[in-house]
């Protein structure tokens, strides 16, 4: 399968990575997203490239990834022979199998620590399963996510086209480049969904690597179950949308940014790139990145004042240019992209979508922050009592606070798994007890420090520094949300990056401030609710729940592939989709006319098409229902049937 060009090329080049780092498994996890940081940039320079000619085809993207694993395949050898001149031994200490027995070797020897990374592995295996059996169902994949890409693949370029959806071409695209390439190696959206899971594995190696930086191993391997145990993320692992993706680029940055107290120009390499692939995948990471970049800044000065002696005004400004250069390179990704909506709409960031606070007040934030809170939070009526409050504070004040187009009175907030909506009440509750403790903490090594020999006190306060950094980068970019951006129901899903960078917070304080009993009692609570979240996504459960709702789907072991396309929150539209369908290919029609509105469900027709379709086929939006649907032809309206 042409799939395995990429997914070869990838593991020897992280073989390689893990040659160069220390055998530690440590350094393991850190190859592995630095493969994926690789790969990320590779992915949408090749895209980009491609697309400058209309050669966004399977035998492009073929030879460049053969040539890709040539590449590599050479390398390796090359560093042998310079190395350790190619003897058995030395080609047999980079197989998989020895780094696999490394990794072994490492792993924890009390029988909590094992259970730990068990159900961290389970959660994965199983959130696989449903990954590769299940088709993309959610409904923006339906809408955006997946028609984007088979537009792109029709036309050999990601250029814009017209559409009656201006969130295919508007929003940004890295996750939907991915996909792309998959579906042109792999012939089908068998390998869809599993951009995100590889997002999932991502972030909690990304998380651990991070906790054991800011704390101990052993809050690490904490830290892999919390992680790993956060329903939202659980149930985005499973679909084609973005914030999983978003997330663990956002973890690698912040990984990048407390791994070391000087930077190399490599470090700035891997942190412009991480910054770059998050932005290049949703506009949110702006908003979550920012308060990071901040850090950055500050981390940075203190090692430059350390270098020059002392001198303010010369750390500063070095400082500032270093931030600004690098924040100018993460940029470079997303300018074809950026570009490509600014001739369009005018604007670098596309269309607005009704997303955006126009009422930056300090009334709106509260508020704002009581509905997201209240997201998490199973209380009986606590989001409708919020909301009734601000309809009666706005309504003296002769302002509407927009609720993201839905009746906020008859919604509630819902534990169930589902992926737009699922909330996180033990991690909230845990990351309010963990900030709680950590700042009290600081606060206590704080006056202790003045009070007393500081050489005594500074080892201990600089690691609960660095936690108290990464604590109120998280509040930051919590609060910014907040204010910038409208309340939407499915704000749980997008504040996905706060809840996984937090992570670190509650894995230290679980392990420093709560006693053995009680942690463990806690963690086997959270691997036993994420095992059930990953058993039962209700629209592609692999074990469906009895319940009667009506986007619960029939467990997808139990239907065939096509089927499950419809099995969650449209079930209505399996018999008219296929019937239009049948009307179409009884008709022989090869190019055929969209006359959809922003929330029609594309991607299925493409999908029974390619089913049903003995003859090559191609679709394009012909009814304008906005100013910008003369972008461009996909082809003559004049072969239409």
């Amino acid at each position: 399968m042409p799939v395995l060009l990429l997914a070869g090329s990838s593991l020897i080049t992280w073989i390689i990575l893990c040659s160069i780092r220390s055998p530690h498994h440590s350094g393991m996890r850190a190859a592995f997203i630095q493969t994926c940081i690789l790969y990320g940039v590779l992915i949408a320079g090749l895209t980009e490239g491609l697309s400058l000619t209309r050669s966004l085809n399977f035998s492009s993207v073929a030879v460049f990834w053969t040539s890709i694993l040539i590449l590599n395949i050479v390398f390796l050898v090359f560093a042998l022979q310079q190395r350790h001149r190619v003897t058995k031994d030395s080609f047999s200490a980079l197989l998989p199998t020895k780094l696999i027995a490394k990794a072994r070797r490492a792993l924890p020897q009390e029988s909590s620590q094992k259970a730990t990374i068990v159900c961290v592995m389970l959660i994965l295996l199983l959130c696989l399963a449903t990954a590769l059996i299940a088709p993309p169902n959610n409904w923006d994949s339906m809408t955006y996510h997946m028609p984007r890409v088979m537009h792109w693949l029709q036309n050999g370029t990601v250029a814009h086209y017209t559409t009656n959806n201006l969130r295919q071409i508007s929003f940004p695209p890295f996750a939907g480049y991915t996909i792309a390439q998959l579906q042109l190696l792999s012939g089908g959206d068998r390998f869809a969904n599993t951009v995100q899971w590889l997002a999932f594995v991502g972030s909690i190696t990304g998380i651990s690597l991070l906790t054991r930086q800011l704390s101990t191993e052993k809050a690490a391997r904490i830290s892999t179950l919390v992680c790993a145990s956060l329903p939202m993320a659980i149930m985005q692992s499973t679909t084609t949308q973005t914030d999983l993706i978003t997330t663990f680029w956002l973890v690698c940055f912040a990984y990048f940014i407390f791994s070391t107290e000087s930077y190399s120009g490599l470090d700035y390499f891997w942190l412009s790139a991480s910054l770059g692939l998050s932005i290049l995948t949703k506009p949110t990471a702006i908003i979550f990145g920012f308060p990071l970049v901040i850090i950055l800044a500050l981390r940075i000065f203190r090692a430059k004042q350390l270098t020059s002696n002392g001198y303010f005004i010369s750390s500063f400004l070095q400082s500032i240019f270093t931030v600004l250069g690098l924040v100018a390179s993460s940029l470079i990704l997303s300018i074809p992209s950026y570009w490509r909506n600014y001739e369009t709409f005018s604007s670098f960031l596309g269309i607005d979508g009704g997303t955006r606070n126009t009422n930056i007040t300090l009334l709106s934030l509260i508020f704002n922050i009581l509905k997201n809170l209240a997201l998490n939070l199973p209380i009986p009526g606590f989001l409708r009592l919020v909301h009734q409050l601000e309809k009666q504070v706005y309504s003296v004040n002769n302002i509407y606070q927009q609720t993201g187009g839905v009746n906020i009175d008859k919604f509630r907030t819902s534990m169930a798994p589902n992926e737009d909506h699922v909330g996180s009440p033990i991690h909230l509750i845990l990351g309010v007890l963990a900030a709680v403790v950590l700042i009290v903490t600081c606060y206590s090594y704080w006056r202790l420090w003045k009070a007393e020999n500081r050489s005594q006190r500074i080892d201990r306060n600089t690691t609960k520094d660095n936690l108290l950094w990464l604590l109120s980068s998280n509040l930051s970019g919590f609060l910014l949300f907040n204010l910038l951006l409208n309340w939407q129901p499915w704000g749980n899903r997008l504040l996905l990056p706060v809840f996984v960078l937090n992570t670190p917070v509650i894995a230290d304080y679980l392990n420093s401030s709560v006693k053995p009993k009680l942690r463990s009692i806690l963690l086997s609570l959270l691997a036993i609710s994420a095992v059930l979240y990953a058993l039962t996504p209700m629209r592609h459960p692999l074990l469906a729940l009895p319940i009667s709702h009506p986007e619960q789907s029939q467990s997808i072991l139990t239907l065939d592939r096509q089927a499950i396309y419809f099995s969650g929150v449209r079930k209505d539209l399996k018999v008219p989709y296929e019937a239009a369908t049948d009307a179409i290919v009884n008709h022989g029609c090869g190019s055929i006319g969209l006359a959809l509105d922003m929330n029609d469900w594309e991607y299925p027709l493409w999908t029974l098409l390619h089913q049903k379709s003995a003859k090559p086929f191609r679709l394009k939006h012909v009814r304008g229902g906005n100013e910008y649907t003369e972008i461009a032809s996909e082809f003559a309206d004049s072969a239409l049937c």
